[in-house]
């Protein structure tokens, strides 16, 4: 190979190493299956981007994108008690118009309500509630007692033997 022609070689190299969006762009860091790409992933439906500095980054430096959208839109750093709700169900969906902040509690308040009850309800087995303490929003066990007074009454019969 001339001179001439390894050192433009050389230099189309050098701007490609340059270019951040190139062939060589940096990475974060190297794994064993190759370099791993700075920027985003899916993981069970939710878009997370790279953020390492964010305080609720986790694992390798990720940050679901909507709370950083909210984050954004409240100028302030959301609370690790403060979850946010995609009110349409779509994880991917992260405009402000869909988003929602909730406690722990209101947000696993919401998602249970959706859920289909037991298998064994009461109503399957003919009964308006636990035949001990009458209580029908605890699920049925056995011998027509919720799981509570089920547990209590096994516990009292292991200790007679």
């Amino acid at each position: 190979m001339k001179p001439e022609a390894r050192e433009r070689l050389r230099q189309i190299r050098l701007q490609q190493w340059a270019d951040p969006n190139g062939p060589y762009r940096r990475t974060d860091r190297t794994t064993r299956s190759g370099p791993k790409p700075i920027g985003e992933r899916v993981d069970k439906g939710y878009v997370y981007l790279y953020r390492p500095d964010h305080p609720h980054a986790i694992g390798a430096g990720y940050v679901k994108r909507s709370r950083l959208v909210v984050e954004a839109t409240l100028n302030r750093v959301l609370d690790s008690h403060e979850h946010v709700h995609h009110v349409n169900g779509i994880k991917t969906d992260d405009r402000i118009e869909n988003l929602v902040v909730l406690s722990r509690a209101e947000h696993n308040h919401i998602h249970k309500a959706g859920r289909r009850p037991p298998a064994q309800s009461w109503a399957a087995h003919g009964l308006d509630g636990c035949t001990v303490c009458g209580r029908r929003d605890r699920r049925y066990m056995a011998r027509n007692m919720c799981h509570a007074c089920y547990e209590s009454e096994r516990r009292i019969r292991l200790k007679r033997g």
